[in-house]
């Protein structure tokens, strides 16, 4: 057996069983029950394993999770659970593409390296060839553990609200019992590439339309240089985008659209630098030799200018206001890091080591220096990737993951070629950064709660939130245009737009990101939004940037016709995305109105001349209105001058009311079961998935503290029986969905297993192990539930309450004291409260139930057969149709039925007529100012929709 398959094997099965505590429910359920969360993982040196939980249970947590090293149980039956979920991951990963580029470098290196081996594990590797050996896999975990799972190489990073003497006195009575067997970690001396494993071209068929160049360099051991990161600051020069870069040259030429660089693996004595370059068509077809060549020439420079010390002092000192002023991490990635880092960093390096770099000095040139040497078309490997490449004679087939790929040897004429580059004066080193922050004194302004309501007109909504925790300023701002998703060829023209926007500001987001600062944009259904958080120093620098490229886009044809290729083949290539992250869409599709789809959206995409987006340059902001938030160490009227520079950068006409963003939802009728099914054996996806969603409707705070509750309930019991013990697939999971104020409770299983047979299991699972635990459930577990609850609301991070504060703000409900009004909720809820509500939603007669079925090549089943009791979704546009909405519409949804709800929904019913008599007199004042304006806008009507929805064009996923 190979380390590295038993390390994997052994992390999925550490949080089953423990000998020494008799559980009543897993680790996992332990946690997730208290709004926590745990994960393990298996990198090329080490297996990390953490978890977070809500801070009053601590010492419950540490202990189960100290025993998992002193005294797991190991049995045959978790082990052989566990190789299921070891090949289901390795089943669900067959089809992506990053994992066969991985499997193509691992197939084509040195094989003395453990690195060349297969890295994950599968019924072949765990269950056949073990067998046909005679080994028993169970008896070579047990050795493994005893052997590796030793304390003098384990770190431990705990955080609790405890003093740190109370910490360390816990974790000493629970962790000193960890053996120690003074195990030693196996160092490899063997090199991931041998001399003959250089000048080689590797041709790889991807899955997915992708035009991709990799190369590849060995570069010597940085251990004892770890504290300047040599590989790291070299990736800044060859990653740059700002002007001069290899980047920017590659985009003004029409060859390449993204450049990334950084350490692909690092062993013993190297590491290996990938740099990643997405290619156009003409980059693939045309200009891979050029590109290299062009590569190799800024190398070249960085060799002569890698020494002046002031870059690397620049970047030194932003390295450190960076971490100075770095947001709040997550509780389970802080301490999961710093456990990492413990083993190559000392003492309070663990923390601050990975982000910043010692003084310059001679040592640091001399290895910058070395590392360059190696960078150079002798010690080259190049991966290519294309589908072109299908129809190469002597293609190979990795064994694992079925890669087809070619190797050769790359032709010493273009070896030549790269070492003497000829001289491009495109390119140069970077300049001194423009965004680097000079003044970062913190201004001791009172610390506000909620945000605070500035606005003075209907046309320009103002908020504004003082705080003091950095030098900094947050600003969102939604420019709310009818225009945008009216219609797919208005949706594909803004994107077209954006994007046009973004790539001229492609070297100033680098600038800026650089320093610490960022900003982006999002293409919503209400319009465009805006994001900064920035340095207030730099604020004004920032924005008047933005508004130019706004105002005054650049519409440069080639590159219109690099995005339309690039957004042409992502929409092919969504289609043979795995299945569970395509599921959802096809759900949003069913239920959302109006959702233009990857099928409405191509047909679009191909027509849109660059002349229609000069058009919508223009016509997005001939009507509209701006929302604008202000958070940060910034007094109110730093909150008026920003929201009005973005008002006066424009000149528009108010939008009224009547053509504002109106979104519509689906009423799922009561008692109903509709099934949309779909083949996917045309995209030769040998998974099957079930996505099963039962709509709550209509929620108000006391019925979204239910349904949380619900979820905290049943989510560790769900994956525990249908993953754990069942085995069903690697992606299993439960949990619930809000959507402009409609809810819903949903299943996703993604399996090789019949949709047919997982909506079995998920019903076998309801009408048992559910009723099995509301029955059960004692009184002080359900108030475990609540305090967890309760705590998780009361200690949301900085940033997650502004992007709660801002979701508030675009609702108009601005209810940004929810959080506390939900806490008080919670301490007066009963737990037969709660129960009639899980019943009411998930058991009942009456549920509101749909499933979506994706069939793999694997399902034995023909779909759904229709019947009385099953209601068959074959159109989505006709099903839409002919349903009711929730929403602002004439259209009244029907009451909901669940009782903890019904005196709320039944005094809706009885102002339905006077609310349907003020809708209608609307619709009459709509229709008269929609023949006008739609003529001004170009806005035409879908069916009986003219609504707008929260799209993201890039990967056409929910938001």
């Amino acid at each position: 057996m190979k380390h590295w398959e038993l390390l994997i094997f052994s992390s999925t099965c550490f949080f089953l069983v423990i000998k020494s505590i008799p559980l009543k429910t897993s680790f996992f359920q332990f946690v997730e029950k208290l709004e926590g969360g745990t994960n393990a993982y298996t990198s090329e040196q080490n297996t990390n394993y953490y978890f977070d939980i809500n801070s009053n249970y601590l010492r419950d947590a540490l202990d189960r999770f100290g025993n998992f090293f002193i005294a797991p149980l190991l049995t045959e039956s978790s082990s052989a659970r566990e190789v299921k979920a070891v090949n289901s991951e390795y089943s669900k990963n067959l089809r992506v593409d990053d994992w066969r580029y991985y499997a193509t470098l691992q197939a084509t290196s040195n094989p003395a390296y453990p690195y060349s081996k297969f890295s994950t594990g599968s019924f072949e590797t765990l269950i056949d060839i073990p067998k046909a050996k005679g080994i028993n896999i169970r008896d070579h975990l047990v050795n493994f553990h005893k052997k590796y799972y030793s304390a003098n190489i384990m770190t431990l990073a705990v955080l609790g609200k405890e003093s740190l003497q109370e910490l360390e006195k816990l974790v000493m009575e629970i962790f000193e019992k960890v053996p120690n067997t003074n195990a030693q970690v196996p160092v490899y001396t063997e090199p991931f590439f041998l001399p003959q494993h250089f000048g080689k071209e590797v041709k790889i068929v991807p899955i997915k339309n992708s035009k991709i160049l990799f190369l590849y360099f060995q570069l010597p051991d940085e251990t004892a240089h770890r504290s300047f990161h040599p590989l790291n600051y070299i990736c800044r020069f060859l990653g740059d985008e700002a002007s001069g870069s290899i980047l920017s040259y590659l985009r003004k030429q029409g060859w390449a659209d993204s450049l990334s660089c950084g350490e692909e693996h690092s062993g013993a004595k190297f590491s290996i630098m990938e740099v990643r370059i997405m290619l156009t068509d003409e980059g693939f077809d045309k200009r891979i030799d050029d590109i290299i060549e062009a590569f190799f020439n800024y190398v070249n420079l960085l060799k002569n200018g890698i020494n002046d010390e002031w870059r690397y002092e620049e970047h030194r000192a932003l390295a450190q206001i960076n971490f100075d002023w770095m947001e709040k991490l997550s509780v389970s990635s802080l301490v999961s890091s710093i456990s990492k880092n413990m083993m190559y960093y000392s003492g309070e390096d663990g923390i601050a080591g990975p982000y910043l770099y010692k003084e310059w000095d001679s040592s640091t040139a001399q290895m910058l220096s070395t590392m360059l040497d190696n960078i150079s078309p002798d010690k080259l490997r190049i991966h290519t990737v294309s589908p072109k490449y299908a129809e190469e004679p002597n293609l190979i087939t990795e064994h694992y993951f079925g890669v087809r790929y070619l190797y050769q040897n790359i032709d010493a004429s273009r070896l030549q070629k790269w070492k003497n580059p000829k001289n491009n004066p495109n390119l140069y080193l970077p300049k001194r950064n423009d965004f680097s922050p000079k003044d970062l004194a913190v201004a001791p302004y009172e610390k506000m709660k909620y945000p605070k309501n500035l606005t003075l007109s209907a046309d320009l909504e103002i908020f504004h939130q003082s705080e003091s925790l950095r030098p900094k300023s947050y600003t969102f701002v939604l420019i709310r245009s009818p225009y945008v998703y009216a219609n797919p060829q208005n949706y594909v023209a803004s994107f077209f737009y954006l994007r046009l926007v973004e790539h001229m500001l492609d070297e100033v987001e680098f600038e800026a990101q650089s320093a610490g600062s960022s900003f982006s944009f999002d293409l919503r259904n209400e319009g465009i939004e805006m994001r900064f958080s920035v340095f207030k120093e730099k604020a004004s620098l920032l924005m008047e940037k933005i508004a130019h490229a706004l105002k005054e886009p650049i519409f440069d044809e080639q590159y219109f016709e690099i995005v339309k290729t690039e957004k042409k083949e992502a929409f092919e290539n969504q289609k043979l995305d795995q299945p569970y992250k395509r599921i959802r869409v096809v759900a949003n599709q069913i239920l959302r109105s109006p959702y233009w789809s990857p099928e409405e959206l191509l047909p679009a995409l191909l027509k849109t001349k660059l002349s229609d987006v000069q058009d919508a340059a223009k016509s997005i902001f001939k009507l509209f209105r701006l929302q604008v938030y202000v958070v940060g160490n910034v007094p109110e009227s730093e909150s008026y001058r920003i929201a009005n520079f973005w008002k006066d950068s424009f000149v528009s006409s108010p939008l009224p009311s009547a053509l504002d963003y109106n979104q519509r939802i689906v009423v799922i009728p009561p008692g109903s079961n509709f099934v949309h099914d779909k083949s996917l054996a045309q995209y030769k996806e040998p998974n099957s998935a079930i996505f099963v969603n039962f709509q709550v409707g209509i929620i108000d705070s006391i019925s979204r503290v239910k349904l949380q509750l619900m979820a905290n309930m049943i989510n560790g019991e769900f994956f525990k029986q249908l993953r754990t013990k069942q085995q069903l697939g690697y992606v299993v999971s439960s949990g619930t969905s809000e959507y402009l104020g409609v809810a819903d409770f949903l299943f996703l299983i993604q399996s090789g297993r019949d949709p047919v047979y997982l909506d079995g299991r998920i019903e076998d699972f309801l009408n048992q192990a559910l009723k099995t635990l509301l029955q059960q459930i004692t009184d002080q577990e359900f108030q475990t539930y609540v305090s967890a609850l309760s705590t998780a609301k009361a200690s949301k991070k900085p940033e997650d309450l502004r992007g709660f504060y801002w979701s508030e703000i675009l609702s108009g409900r601005a209810a940004f004291d929810l959080d506390m009004v939900e806490s008080e909720l919670l301490s007066k809820i009963r737990k037969e409260e709660v129960i009639q509500f899980v019943s009411d939603v998930l058991l009942s007669r009456n549920r509101r139930k749909l499933s979506i079925h994706f069939r793999g090549l694997n399902s034995s089943d023909s779909g759904v057969v229709e019947s009385p009791e099953v209601r068959l979704i074959h159109d989505i546009n006709s099903f839409k149709l002919r349903s009711a909405f929730y929403g602002i519409y004439i259209k009244s949804p029907p009451p909901l039925i669940f009782p903890s709800t019904a005196k709320h929904e039944m005094q809706e019913t009885h102002t339905g007529m006077l609310t349907a008599i003020i809708l209608l007199v609307i619709a009459l004042i709509f229709a008269v100012g929609f023949i006008v304006v739609s003529r001004y806008l170009r806005i035409s009507p879908r069916k009986s929709d003219v609504q707008f929805e929260e799209l993201n064009l890039a990967d056409h996923e929910d938001t």
